[in-house]
């Protein structure tokens, strides 16, 4: 049951207390910089100091101390909640028996909070949907304008609390009627079971996570904080403009990013079902199902192209939130392979999950649509080869689409033609494993272009996009191209081996060795394995892939034992468990579709732990 009393009794609830300093003191600098920013865009800047006192005189503390960014409204409550301590997140371990936090209550200038109004927890495990559920009067009175820190216990054995992954929320309730106007608070923990390795722990919740940057159309958002608030429901459709405002995230979707989010989602349900943890399994392909759902509808065009970006929540909400990732929609032929690749991994992943057949069959039809438009706009004559796969902006639609060749920064860069091959390459292969064939232009559309790329590629290195070579976009189309070649002759390789088409797998086998053999030992970084939260489990997840598919190589084992080597062991998961602060690697605090991207790392670790190591069916 839950323990609610007005002071602690338990010298642990002090570890509350730096979290909620650390967090008021950046809630603060946050309304003043925003107050600033607002006062100093006006025409009239002279009154800036005028407008400031006005705000403070006028709304007094209710202004800065609010609990979400927004100003409260005078006849309600804002709340929030705090479990654990500093910017970490709260993992428990099987023994817990007593769960401590805080509740901080924030009424308006005209709410009075009475000590018969009800504090309503509920705590809801995310894997099973469990919730479980406490009444609890504040007891005492509570002033306008004001605030009160209310210490809780929770006893996991008394409510019954079992292991997993939690979002617990409390909201005020007078006569029936919620007090908090949504702004109720909201907290998450983990709790281990007996003898949880943490790779596993950290696998769950860091998957957990996901469905907080997921939207009411669906999908993971293109950017957010891996520090989540302590106010707002995300689950909440109602007061959904309010809490994407308050935590400044973004629900823009871009293909690209979509690719990496869901190929992690895809591995990490790989991995539950390959432990037997078919519960977990069965939340990663709820995610899976929610951004393929987003692709298909939002996405999709009637011509079967796609689109790059889109934002439908944002165009269903105009003007109620800002939303600064969103950019105007258009198509090109990278993008649209970006858009295939993630629905290729989840059509084959859930044509194997009993029940999910007919949905991978709208799934394969969608991506057939794709594929069928991308190789009718994307090849082009290169040399002797009259289709190859080439990188294109598209304007129009058929029959009268435009084509301009991809530049950046004036040099035509070839960097990104190789996701367009990847995701024509791995529906090919989805389609040989479904029905026994495919067409005769994708394949020579593939042929083509993986020989071409091996001749583009230097003899000696096996760099890919050299023309580009450490000056455009910061030197980083170096390393990324050969990645998305490694993919792109991976996925080749796997619909030679299907069809039996050795000379065929030799050539990819050879493109995708020296690909990464140019990352492990040419590429500037010096083959130093990369830690930072997309590249990394990308470059996990393609090695991982060319063992267990292609061949053993020790320098590409070496590469991924090293990568796990420094994440859990050197840098004992801070990555995983600090959401905010100094000493994290590149992308460590975000939260967005490229970054779910990092599950796939715990997950391919786990089958391999477990003597399952992951490999494409053949």
């Amino acid at each position: 049951m839950f323990g609610i009393t007005s002071e602690s009794k338990n010298a642990e609830s002090s570890r509350i207390q730096p979290k909620l300093a650390e967090c008021r003191l950046r809630r603060v600098s946050e309304y003043i910089l925003s107050l600033i920013t607002i006062a100093f865009s006006r025409v009239f800047r002279v009154f800036a100091p005028l407008v400031l006192c006005f705000v403070i005189v006028t709304f007094g503390r209710d202004a800065w101390a609010a609990p979400v960014w927004d100003w409260l409204p005078s006849d309600e409550v804002g709340i929030e909640l705090y479990i654990g301590e500093g910017a970490e997140a709260t993992i428990f371990s099987p023994d817990v028996d007593i769960v401590r936090g805080t509740a901080v209550l924030y009424p308006g200038s005209k709410c009075v909070v009475l000590p018969g109004d009800m504090l309503v927890f509920t705590a809801t495990e995310l894997f099973s949907g469990r919730k479980f559920e406490h009444r609890q009067p504040v007891g005492e009175t509570i002033e306008v304008s004001s605030n009160k820190e209310i210490s809780f216990t929770i006893s996991t054995r008394d409510l019954g609390l079992v292991p997993g992954y939690y979002w617990i929320t409390c909201d005020l309730v007078r006569d029936g009627k919620s007090l908090a106007g949504g702004r109720v608070g909201f907290e998450d923990f983990y709790i281990q079971r007996p003898g949880e390795s943490m790779l596993y722990s950290v696998l769950s919740f860091r998957l957990g996570m996901g469905l907080y940057i997921v939207d009411p159309t669906g999908g993971y958002g293109g950017g957010g904080s891996a520090s989540l608030l302590h106010t707002y429901d995300p689950r909440d459709p109602t007061y959904y403009t309010h809490f994407i405002r308050a935590y400044k995230g973004s629900t823009h979707k871009h293909s690209e990013g979509l690719e990496a989010g869901v190929a992690g989602t895809v591995f990490a349900a790989y991995a539950f079902r390959a432990a037997g943890d078919i519960e977990r399994a069965r939340f990663a392909e709820s995610l899976i199902k929610t951004n393929c759902d987003y692709m298909l509808k939002y996405m999709q065009l009637p011509d079967g192209g796609t689109l790059t970006v889109s934002n439908a929540y944002l165009e269903m909400h105009p003007g109620e939130y800002e939303d600064r990732s969103t950019r105007r929609a258009y198509r090109d032929t990278n993008q649209i392979g970006e858009w295939i690749r993630p629905i290729a991994r989840a059509i084959l992943y859930l044509q194997g999950v009993h029940g999910e057949e007919e949905y991978a069959r709208r799934l394969y039809d969608a991506a057939r649509r794709a594929a069928d438009f991308l190789v009718s706009v994307t090849t082009d004559r290169v040399g002797s080869r009259q289709n190859v796969i080439r990188h294109f902006y598209l304007y129009g639609s058929p029959p009268a689409i435009e084509r301009r060749l991809y530049y950046q920064e004036g040099r035509q860069c070839d960097v990104y033609v190789p996701r367009a091959m990847a995701g024509l390459a791995y529906f090919a292969y989805v389609m040989q494993i479904r029905e026994g064939k495919v067409p005769r232009h994708y394949l020579v559309a593939l042929r083509d272009t993986i020989e071409w790329a091996l001749e583009k590629m230097q003899p000696d290195t096996g760099w890919f996009d050299w023309r580009c070579g450490y000056e455009v976009e910061g030197g980083c189309h170096a390393i990324l191209g050969n990645l998305y070649l490694a993919e792109a002759a991976q996925g080749y390789y796997l619909l030679c081996k299907a069809r039996r088409d050795e000379d065929g797998a030799r050539l990819a086998a050879e493109c995708a060795r020296r690909a990464l053999r140019f990352i492990t030992d040419h590429e500037r970084g010096g083959g130093a394995p990369q830690l930072e939260f997309w590249l990394g489990p990308y470059l996990y997840w393609q090695f991982t892939e060319y063992l267990g598919s292609i061949a053993e190589d020790p320098v590409f084992r070496n590469y991924i034992s090293e990568q796990h080597r420094r994440w859990a062991e050197q840098r004992h998961w801070r990555d995983f468990i600090k959401r905010e602060g100094a000493g994290l690697v590149f992308r460590a605090d975000d939260l967005s579709h490229l970054t779910m991207s990092i599950v796939a790392y715990p997950a391919l670790r786990l089958m391999e732990e477990i003597g399952k190591p992951f490999c494409w069916p053949k």
